[in-house]
């Protein structure tokens, strides 16, 4: 398939969205926990991100704690310095965040990618994240999303997750 074909002639490779988007369930024992390969049967997005349950993850085996060793072992002056020259940067950059909120970020039109100025390209790769506007036109997007919404209907096992804990747009 060629580029060109667009998202929408991905989705059409697929007989349908439902074979592309519902998770396969694992079949276990009556009062063994269930997952799908996507995370949580409930649809839950904490099951996947554990840092947004509120609960703290259970420690990591030994064995981590051993491979760190590894990697530190005879570089401990120059891991320590480094963190002491990272701190105050991290730091700098954690009040512009505070002061910016999500418009740190760079919005850029999906077709002026090409032709950003330098400046613009700099803040891209110092911030390691752009948002691109207008990729699909207004009538492909609508109709992924009113693909998703009948998919969503169709399989009414699948949940959403709390919007005050995750911003979309």
């Amino acid at each position: 398939m060629e580029w060109s074909a667009g998202i929408s002639g991905l989705v059409d490779a697929f007989s349908s969205m439902d074979e592309l988007l519902t998770p396969k369930l694992a079949f276990l024992p009556p009062g063994v926990a269930t997952t799908t390969t996507w995370g949580g049967v409930g649809g839950d997005i904490s099951s996947v991100f554990p840092s947004l349950s509120g609960i703290s993850p259970p420690p990591l085996p030994d064995r981590y704690a051993e491979l760190r060793g590894r990697f530190t072992a005879g570089r401990e002056k120059i891991l320590t310095e480094f963190w002491e020259r990272l701190l105050p940067d991290l730091e700098k950059e954690t009040a512009v965040a505070k002061i910016f909120g999500g418009g740190i970020i760079l919005q850029v039109e999906f077709k002026d990618l090409g032709s950003l100025p330098k400046e613009k390209t700099a803040v891209i790769t110092k911030r390691g994240a752009v948002v691109l506007k207008n990729v699909l036109p207004d009538n492909e997007a609508l109709g992924m999303k009113e693909s998703l919404k009948a998919h969503i209907r169709r399989n009414t096992c699948a949940q959403g997750f709390s919007p005050p804990r995750i911003h979309h747009y």
